[in-house]
């Protein structure tokens, strides 16, 4: 999502995964984890943001990227976390994933330096080629080459099929403020315009009160009926994802979610020429009920906000909790008027189909409630992520569950 700044409303880029061609459905076995492998999406994505809205020369955009990856940097709480949960539940981690990501055996542990030759190398070529570089030549063979060795069925003929969408943005009022989305029908914002149209203002009550989750919930409840009544969605695991937001000096904002697919690491296959982390793009498709065809529905609600003098990009991982994440958001910021470096930081909840709430455990400590579940902070994923525009100033705002950071660049 990119809103211009200069009054003419807002575009999406759109780089939704693709299935590929030769992939079949009955094949997607836990087994194989090369068949849920499908063509990486976001260098297209990326550069179609850089040709149409940049104003660096595409090294610049791609430097600090790819200093990171060839000088290191030091491993997280969250990654190492994550990598430990590969090591004992990813069944897909091929050799050249833990020689680069694990260390005598174990995963990289919090303060080591990780460093990525063959990434930066790929960075670098992205840098002078854009997406050219993943329509054919040797990164898409070797991609290929990697998912066919872990049964997949990727072939190159799917990398140049690639294109990247750049159209105006979805919008959609609520009371007194204009949200700004990619298609309803790409991602999670159906539910998320689905609860803001189902929600009654009135019936709010407090913020956070037992008479906010009910009314909080039955919106969900209702857009996610709705959501799934016009697909076939099968039972997936938890989708893994991360966003961030962007501003520059001319008054553009950017809110940008990116997934991996189900799972941490994506498929857990490394293509070792290229350094890229494969994902399970194959995994996040439904079937669309009125036609049949395959769809990647992934749970992204990236979206900017329009609110008296001010403008807001908004955005978060989360797997099937983006859109209550999100959702949570505007409502605080429009309806409760809440201030902004507040937003990220209030407890949280989510709904599913039937309204059962599922909620972090602050919530669930106020009151008991029929039809909910606790859900642990580590559970719920993030980080979610704010930019605000008002009055000439710009400020950025993190998720203070999780470790992230702001940044601003000359």
């Amino acid at each position: 999502m990119l809103d211009h700044g200069d009054g003419r409303g807002a575009a999406q880029i759109a780089f939704n995964a693709r299935v590929p061609q030769a992939y079949r459905p009955q094949d997607d076995t836990a087994g194989r984890p090369g068949i849920w492998v499908s063509p990486p999406a976001v260098v297209g994505g990326l550069s179609a943001l850089h040709a149409r809205f940049g104003r660096l020369k595409a090294a610049q955009v791609w430097a600090p990227a790819v200093r990171l990856a060839r000088e290191g940097f030091a491993v997280g709480k969250d990654l190492a976390s994550a990598l430990r949960w590969a090591k004992d539940k990813h069944r897909g981690l091929n050799a050249a994933f833990r020689h680069g990501f694990f260390r005598d055996g174990e995963p990289l542990q919090e303060g080591a330096i990780l460093v990525q030759t063959r990434l930066a190398e790929t960075l670098e070529r992205v840098a002078a080629e854009g997406s050219a570089a993943m329509k054919s030549g040797p990164i898409v063979a070797s991609i290929c080459r990697t998912a066919g060795e872990a049964g997949g069925c990727l072939a190159a003929e799917d990398f140049r099929l690639l294109e990247a969408q750049v159209e105006d943005a979805a919008r959609c009022q609520y009371e007194d403020a204009t949200i700004w989305a990619p298609d309803p029908e790409q991602c999670g914002v159906s539910v998320l315009f689905g609860a803001l149209a189902a929600l009654d203002g009135p019936s709010l009550g407090e913020s956070r009160s037992e008479q906010y989750v009910e009314a909080m919930a039955a919106a969900l409840g209702t857009a996610w009926r709705s959501r799934n009544a016009a697909y076939a969605m099968p039972s997936r695991p938890r989708s893994q994802t991360t966003h961030l937001c962007a501003a520059d000096e001319t008054g553009m904002l950017v809110s940008m979610t990116f997934t991996h697919g189900p799972a941490w690491f994506g498929s857990g296959l490394l293509d070792e020429a290229s350094g890229i982390v494969l994902n399970t793009g194959a995994r996040i498709f439904s079937r669309r009920l009125r036609d049949g065809a395959l769809v990647a529905k992934p749970h992204l609600t990236p979206i900017v906000v329009h609110h008296r003098n001010a403008r807001y990009a908004i955005g978060s991982p989360g797997g099937q909790h983006i859109p209550a994440i999100v959702f949570q958001a505007v409502v605080d910021v429009v309806h409760y008027r809440t201030r902004a470096e507040l937003v990220l930081g209030g407890p949280r909840m989510s709904a599913d189909s039937d309204g059962n709430v599922q909620a972090e455990p602050e919530f669930l400590a106020a009151f008991r409630r029929r039809g909910s579940r606790s859900i642990g902070v580590s559970e719920y994923y993030g980080p979610a992520s704010m930019i605000a525009r008002s009055e000439g100033a710009v400020t950025a705002f993190r998720d203070p569950r999780f470790e992230g950071a702001c940044a601003q660049m000359d």
